[in-house]
């Protein structure tokens, strides 16, 4: 009795797996589980939000330029959609172990730098942050649409990608519109 109960929660379950395997929504390429480019994607993509968001939270408290406070409400907003979209995206394939979005040591260390500037060099270190941040999330994905094998990380990636060339695009025009930052040859 007890090997038919078995050997039927079994078949159920091979069933589902099969099922889900045939689920564009949940099926890599040969029905199989997450590649390592997939999940490095994944945890980029989360590292890379995390930042964007907490920064910016930064910059609403430490900036007292109307543009920076402008953008950096346009980076709260838009990143945690994006978040919300990605943690839809990878949970499928459990691609974050449940886990909140990490920083990286590099994403730690510019956050920590942010934390100890006012004024002007705040501003021009956030918005610096935020063109090399963007330009090296814009490549990531650009490198993972050719690279990438699970079909909802790849959506996610063909919906994003603009997003962030949008905000790489408007960043990089108010850095130009930004006093140079000070020399320390002065």
């Amino acid at each position: 009795m007890k090997l038919a109960t078995l050997a039927g929660a079994l078949g159920l379950a091979l069933l589902s797996s099969a099922a889900l395997a045939q689920d564009p929504v949940y099926a890599t390429p040969a029905g199989g589980t997450a590649s390592p480019i997939d999940r490095q994607f994944a945890g980029r993509a989360a590292a890379s939000n995390t930042f964007e968001i907490r920064s910016s939270q930064l910059a609403l408290r430490k900036s007292r330029d109307p543009a920076v406070r402008d953008m950096a409400r346009w980076m709260i907003q838009s990143h945690t959609a994006a978040e919300r979209k990605l943690l839809g995206a990878a949970s499928y394939a459990d691609y974050l172990g449940g886990a909140s979005p990490v920083e990286t040591p590099m994403t730690a260390d510019m956050l920590a730098n942010l934390a100890t500037l006012d004024g002007a060099a705040f501003d021009r270190a956030y918005v610096d942050d935020q063109v090399a941040g963007h330009a090296m999330t814009a490549q990531q994905m650009q490198d993972y649409a050719v690279q990438g094998s699970y079909a909802p990380l790849l959506r996610y990636e063909a919906s994003t990608l603009p997003e962030v060339e949008d905000h790489l695009a408007h960043f990089r025009s108010l850095q130009a519109h930004m006093a140079p930052a000070p020399s320390d040859n002065m």
